[in-house]
């Protein structure tokens, strides 16, 4: 679009500046901006700051007018919680990119190889340290230790290190077992025996003959029980003072 030349003689009404527009007496021409490609030049105030910066739900520029921003976003565009606008490619790719992460939000948890194990919290691990004895998913995940083979008796309680612990030291408020494994999923009462299947027995039901756990453990720590306990027991507990004898064991 080419512009009329101003006139030959005299003062001209209209003067030029940006890309060579006309502006007229009522359109004051825009100082020159200052700030470099990958700025954002304030409206209000001669800063200059990241365009990182701009829709970001913090008044950088002190003027507001980094915060003037459009309620929605191309549509191959993701919108950020804070109203910033990224590439719809960019949600979900293991990197945040909007300045207050919330492409990352809710995104699936990424699957593990054929050679890594997936922990209840997410994370992978290698399947070498699946049953090492150690603790290798994390704090308060043992989801890589449970169910690993141990040598244990029913007089015993495995814990998540692989450790066997006596059993009638199972939920007595002490961590026995060294990683807290011994001391969840306690529910019954301080003066009751917990079975390993959850069920809470009175003190006179431990060491009376029945069975009354399914696998037997309110028996099996006791001394002189009838069912088989390997030398490996650590605990008994006698019949007539339900006192807990401690004696060497093969187990720890």
């Amino acid at each position: 679009m080419r512009f009329p030349a101003p006139p030959a003689d005299g003062p001209s009404p209209c003067s030029t500046c940006e890309s060579g527009r006309w502006h007229c007496p009522d359109e004051p021409c825009s100082a020159p901006s200052r700030c470099g490609a990958d700025e954002f030049s304030c409206r209000f105030s001669d800063r200059c700051i990241p365009t990182a910066w701009v829709c970001d739900n913090e008044d950088d520029c002190g003027d507001g007018s980094d915060e003037i921003c459009s309620l929605t976003c191309a549509p191959q565009e993701h919108r950020c919680a804070n109203g910033q606008c990224i590439l719809l490619a960019h949600r979900c790719d293991g990197r945040a990119d909007c300045v207050d992460h919330s492409d990352e939000w809710g995104c699936p948890a990424p699957s593990c190889s054929h050679n890594e194990f997936r922990c209840s919290n997410g994370r992978c691990i290698p399947l070498t340290h699946v049953c090492d004895g150690d603790l290798d998913c994390g704090f308060a995940d043992d989801s890589d230790e449970l169910g690993c083979s141990s040598g244990c008796s029913s007089a015993h309680f495995l814990c998540s290190l692989g450790k066997c612990i006596p059993y009638i030291h199972r939920c007595d408020g002490h961590d026995d077992c060294g990683d807290f494994s011994d001391e969840r999923g306690c529910f019954c009462p301080s003066s009751e025996f917990q079975c390993p299947e959850g069920l809470c027995l009175s003190k006179e039901k431990v060491c009376d003959g029945p069975r009354d756990c399914s696998n037997g453990a309110d028996e099996a720590v006791c001394e002189g029980n009838p069912w088989p306990v390997t030398s490996q027991d650590l605990t008994t507990v006698h019949l007539s003072t339900r006192q807990v004898i401690l004696r060497p064991s093969l187990c720890l």
